[in-house]
């Protein structure tokens, strides 16, 4: 069951990827532009505390199939980077979670985060942005 979910989330986002290309900023800090030659996608989840397991599953998967579409050439030749911030499945560690990933990183898309509570704060901080963010998984 667990590599079936496995498989089900890498081809979800081989799937979204080539659709979410156009996504993101434009222009500006952390924008696509034509000479763009990396895209950034970030994403916050539990990878340390109760709920990791699920963090860590979500992480993991997105970073595999990140690794797989880059070995295939990247999307027409733009390569992507997957940044994976633990917010330990708590939603006062989201704001500074996205900041890093927006600022620091360059993020232009967001996987957003793998739990509720952490997501309704990402959600208006992403609407806040224009950031597009696509949930993998939602728990309570």
């Amino acid at each position: 069951m667990k590599a079936k979910k496995l498989l089900t989330a890498q081809l979800a986002l081989a799937l979204c990827l080539p659709v979410l290309a156009g996504c993101g900023k434009s222009g500006g800090k952390g924008g696509y532009t034509a000479k763009n030659t990396e895209f950034v996608i970030g994403v916050s989840g539990p990878l340390t505390g109760d709920a990791a397991v699920y963090g860590t599953a979500v992480a993991n998967s997105a970073a595999m199939a990140v690794e797989e579409i880059n070995a295939a050439g990247g999307l027409n030749g733009i390569k992507f980077k997957f940044v994976a911030t633990d917010d330990v499945n708590d939603s006062t560690k989201v704001s500074t979670n996205y900041s890093k990933l927006l600022e620091s990183d360059g993020m232009q898309i967001s996987l957003g985060t793998v739990t509720t509570k952490p997501g309704l704060e990402f959600s208006l901080l992403s609407a806040e942005d224009n950031v597009f963010f696509l949930t993998p998984l939602r728990l309570g």
